[in-house]
């Protein structure tokens, strides 16, 4: 019973400080007379408080990082990491499927989500800073709270999946202007990847292996935006010249 209420304990002060930091490091900003005008101000406070996220929850969670660690050691490790990033990816581009034809027949237009909108904005804006933010800190945040602080919670495993999954995948839509079916198509592929990684955390019962796929995923998905983002600025410019 202790154990429980130490484990909601680290839960809810990881959450709050999830919801809260950005927004009292920009308190604090402002205080101090600086102006926050730009995109890449919003990326840069964002950075930071995802870097003090991380070093609280290592705090919280150092015990089970160090009993975690054993597991790099393993050989293989990186033959189950590669197998389980092909899973995800796999299911991934089939959720995103699934997303568009519900779209279609509920007559809703295909366009990326606002989570999305605004990484992609951020990223052209901060692009080296996004792909370190995305693909380091931003892993060990959210896997640290939404898989494992979550399963010290509840202990029944499909019920862990499920909710992990569905807090995941509502945390990257809502709150929204958007319709609320809308937003509810739009966030299948959040909740089916929050569940794939929660799945693997389990089969696992260890923390690196979905912190890492996050990571490479986000890393690859990164890439991906930014190789788009300079090939649609070089025809800009040749069209531009040609005009």
């Amino acid at each position: 019973m202790k154990e429980r209420l130490i484990n909601i304990i680290k839960l809810a002060v990881a959450l709050i400080t999830f919801f809260t930091l950005s927004s009292l490091l920009a308190l604090g900003i402002k205080s101090m007379g600086f102006a926050i005008t730009n995109y890449k101000d919003i990326v840069i406070i964002t950075s930071a408080s995802e870097v003090i996220l991380a070093v609280l929850i290592f705090i919280l969670y150092n015990k089970d990082f160090i009993s975690s660690k054993a597991i790099l050691s393993d050989k293989d490790f990186i033959k189950k990491l590669v197998k389980y990033f092909c899973i995800f990816w796999v299911i991934k581009i089939i959720s995103s499927i699934v997303m568009t034809v519900l779209c279609l027949l509920c007559g809703y237009e295909v366009n990326v989500s606002e989570n999305q909108e605004a990484i992609n904005l951020y990223t052209t804006s901060a692009p080296i800073l996004m792909l370190l933010t995305s693909s380091i800190t931003t892993p060990i945040v959210e896997e640290c709270i939404f898989r494992l602080g979550i399963s010290k919670i509840i202990r029944n495993k499909s019920l862990f999946i499920i909710t992990s999954g569905i807090i995941f995948g509502f945390l990257h839509i809502f709150p929204t202007d958007l319709d609320i079916i809308y937003a509810l198509v739009n966030s299948i592929p959040y909740v089916t990847m929050g569940m794939v990684l929660a799945y693997i955390y389990k089969k696992e019962d260890n923390i690196y292996y979905p912190m890492i796929i996050h990571g490479l995923n986000n890393l690859v998905s990164m890439i991906i935006l930014l190789c788009s983002w300079k090939n649609k600025k070089i025809m800009y410019n040749r069209k531009k010249f040609w005009c």
